[in-house]
């Protein structure tokens, strides 16, 4: 999701640095595919959920966190945001570590959050269908182009 959202803020692209998690490095090539600038740029999905093709992703970097301190601190803030969010939506909202998390306003980092709920209607959620691209459709064939683009 953070890359569809950076791709929108930054016109000239962006490099990411991940850490060197194997079930994620196994997925570079698709990664790969789905950065191939060599594509006319399109919109996909529906209603609030569309994003453009390709991703502004210049480069994709996997590394280990001894190497970059700013993996180690994305891993602290991740299992805290973790902690913070397990908490509320249990309702185990008295935990010490809870309640110092909970005064940050973790809130206004979170974008497109779901909370388990039975009071979720696509209108609520912004989601009528009001036309788009299929994306898994699209997606598909945006990965077959780019493979014969490499293939060329």
């Amino acid at each position: 999701m953070a890359c569809i959202q950076w791709s929108e803020l930054f016109s000239e692209g962006f490099h990411i640095i991940h850490d060197d998690s194997q079930p994620v490095e196994d997925q570079k090539e698709l990664f790969d595919l789905f950065m191939n600038q060599e594509q006319e740029r399109v919109e996909v999905g529906y209603d609030r959920r569309k994003f453009h093709l390709p991703l502004k992703l210049n480069t994709l970097t996997f590394a280990s966190s001894e190497k970059y301190p700013q993996l180690q601190v994305a891993d602290i803030i991740a299992g805290a945001v973790n902690h913070w969010a397990q908490h509320l939506a249990c309702g185990v909202c008295t935990e010490p570590f809870y309640m110092v998390l909970e005064k940050l306003n973790l809130r206004k980092y979170i974008t497109d959050c779901i909370w388990p709920t039975q009071n979720v209607t696509p209108k609520s959620l912004g989601t009528e269908y009001t036309g788009g691209l299929h994306p898994v459709n699209h997606m598909a064939d945006f990965i077959r182009k780019a493979k014969k683009h490499r293939s060329e």
